[in-house]
């Protein structure tokens, strides 16, 4: 049995059900209590059943199409937003990912310099996760994922604004000790134990293959991907 269509329509399905019940006993009632009368005909009776039916057919049919109609319009729209809402969470994820790429090779490779200064994410990332987290096999690791994106994202905006005021106090081994702990928690061991000499100056906005995600990352990915189409 399709547990998520009776989910879905099983308001329809009892407005049916009463309708058509409703449809067999009203005209048993009023034969029993109207029609039973002397001065009452079978040809009366049988005239005024055929308009009852009728009627009550074809109204019943304009409510189940316009309650089907608006239901369709509600999915229409609800997928619609989920779709709307795991693009979002996509991108902040591969676009996140891919700025702490490069802080990570920077670290053990100071000759690679295109870093980023700042890492941008959605403002209502929480509310977007919550919205699409029944299509997310690990929501836990989702938001623990975007909670660490972020943490690297304040380390590094706090970095670029002391060096706009020419104060060189930062912890930059603290913050390089930050980027190594959260880079492991994102990346694949295999990137993580490659050569970064190889990168010499610039990788591309979309160099970020799915084999450089840690299994938890790439199961995420996997999902949205899913829910996006």
């Amino acid at each position: 049995m399709d547990f998520k269509f009776l989910r879905r329509n099983g308001h329809i399905i009892v407005i049916i059900i009463a309708s058509i019940i409703l449809c067999i006993a009203i005209p048993f009632i009023l034969k029993s209590f109207v029609f039973n009368k002397p001065n009452i005909t079978s040809s009366n009776w049988l005239i005024f059943l055929g308009s009852y039916m009728g009627g009550i057919i074809s109204g019943l049919a304009t409510l189940v199409a316009v309650i089907i109609s608006l239901n369709i319009s509600r999915n229409v729209q609800a997928e619609s937003e989920l779709r709307e809402n795991s693009l979002i969470v996509y991108y902040d994820l591969i676009l996140g990912s891919n700025d702490l790429k490069r802080l990570y090779i920077n670290s053990k490779n100071k000759e690679f310099m295109n870093i980023p200064s700042r890492m941008f994410f959605s403002k209502e990332w929480i509310s977007n996760v919550a919205k699409i987290s029944r299509n997310i096999r690990d929501t836990d690791k989702l938001y623990k994922l975007y909670t660490d994106l972020e943490i690297v994202g304040q380390e590094l905006k706090s970095k670029s604004e002391l060096l706009i005021l020419k104060d060189y106090h930062f912890d930059n081994v603290r913050y390089e000790e930050i980027i190594d702990k959260i880079s492991n928690k994102v990346f694949s061991r295999a990137f993580l134990d490659s050569d970064m000499n190889k990168y010499e100056y610039d990788i591309k906005e979309d160099e970020l293959y799915v084999d450089e995600l840690n299994t938890d990352f790439k199961k995420i990915i996997t999902d949205l991907k899913f829910v996006i189409g």
